[in-house]
């Protein structure tokens, strides 16, 4: 490209490494006036040169040519993350998903932290709520508070044990529990897959 410029008689003022081919494009063209260039023949010149410059140099040189400059083409707007809803059943809530759905339902009903934690080597499925370890007292057990608590928030009809409340391995206990840990009536209920 540089050759085929100096050939066309382009000189080279005052530019950046970066800013070679905007160069140019603003002392070439701008500085063409030979008869039988239309305006049309211009603009494709203009266009040709333009489309392989970075975006800052191309806006750069369409501005100093006098070139209308295309408008930028707005950027989408992010989806909202959509909430599960009571009504539908989750499609694909991993483990990993329903930690992170549980734990922040639980802080935004009751404004305190919970511990929800996934399970390890072959319990690795399983969900364990809790009450974080500084509101733990002897032997790892939470305050009868705490447990009275995580009952109400989780809308059991039985007290949370002493150690917490487990979520077995499955979609429909990790569904039940996302939308309890939210004050919604589950419309999924996980049975026992075990013996």
């Amino acid at each position: 490209m540089d050759m085929m410029m100096r050939a066309m008689g382009f000189r080279l003022v005052g530019a950046e490494e970066n800013d070679l081919a905007s160069a140019y494009v603003l002392h070439g063209l701008r500085g063409l006036d030979l008869p039988k260039l239309t305006a049309e023949h211009r603009a494709q010149g203009i266009a040709l040169l333009a489309e392989g410059l970075p975006e800052d140099a191309r806006a750069r040189v369409m501005a100093a040519l006098g070139e209308p400059q295309p408008e930028p083409e707005p950027e989408p707007e992010p989806e909202a993350a959509k909430p599960i809803k009571a009504a539908e059943k989750p499609k694909s809530l991993d483990r990993n998903e329903a930690i992170k759905a549980i734990r922040q339902a639980l802080k935004a009903r009751s404004g305190k932290l919970w511990s929800v934690t996934g399970g390890r080597g072959t319990g690795w499925g399983w969900i364990h709520i809790s009450a974080p370890p500084s509101r733990r007292v002897e032997f790892g057990y939470m305050t009868e508070d705490d447990r009275d608590e995580l009952t109400a928030l989780l809308g059991l009809d039985r007290k949370v044990g002493p150690q917490g409340e487990n979520v077995p391995a499955s979609a429909d206990h990790r569904a039940e529990f996302v939308a309890r840990a939210r004050g919604e009536e589950p419309t999924v209920r996980g049975e026992q897959y075990w013996d």
